[in-house]
């Protein structure tokens, strides 16, 4: 069982401060900046006021130079989460930092804004109304590719994003935000499927289908 639902509407977005003693690259052409300044961040940080957007969202799009810490938040029903009811959220790109939590816990860390990524919501959610903050930051990070060159640094979620539901049997949703099934071409003309799964799907596939 898969179930994928689509969540762009209604989030809530608000702006926070970098750490009062963080050293900041004001030269985007020299980053300096290093993602040690986040390194005793504890919790979802303070922030200004909520305001209403739906994803994809960029919030530089009028000023592609423009980078900063900001947060995403969003309530999500969910049901009986648990070994076999798991619960991900599929980012297709989040810019430069992001750290994502449930219900107040961190659940996820992420480097890079380029790829898709799937995060674990299952073990920090609970039966019912789930609080889902995202805390992105685009500054350009001497940890974070790339640094240089004609790159956009979109500020944000700014690519879809899904809630998918899976039961206990299932490809594997966190093996590169993929769909657990790669799919290759051999020299000699033949087509290599791969699937993968968690320990028990791969057990149970073997047992009942090899």
């Amino acid at each position: 069982m898969r179930k994928t639902t689509d969540i762009r509407k209604s989030w809530r977005f608000a702006s926070c401060a970098y750490p009062a003693d963080a050293v900041i690259s004001t030269n985007p052409w020299v980053p300096t900046t290093s993602l040690s300044i986040w390194d005793g961040m504890d919790g979802i940080p303070a922030h200004d006021d909520w305001r209403e957007v739906d994803l994809p969202h960029v919030w530089n799009k009028d000023c592609a130079t423009a980078a900063g810490p900001k947060l995403y938040e969003k309530e999500l029903e969910l049901e009986a989460p648990g070994e076999n009811n798991r619960y991900y959220l599929a980012f297709g790109g989040v810019f430069g930092l992001c750290r994502v939590f449930v219900n107040g816990r961190q659940v996820a860390h992420h480097l890079g804004g380029h790829t898709r990524f799937c995060v674990d919501l299952t073990d920090a959610a609970v039966d019912g109304v789930n609080t889902v903050t995202v805390f992105t930051d685009n500054t350009i990070f001497v940890e974070i590719n790339p640094i240089s060159g004609d790159f956009a640094k979109y500020g944000g979620i700014y690519r879809e994003t899904e809630l998918i539901q899976v039961g206990k049997a299932h490809f594997d949703t966190m093996y590169y935000g993929s769909l657990g099934v790669l799919v290759d071409t051999e020299g000699n003309g033949t087509t290599k499927v791969t699937a993968k799964g968690q320990e028990y799907f791969l057990r149970y596939f073997k047992e009942n289908y090899l």
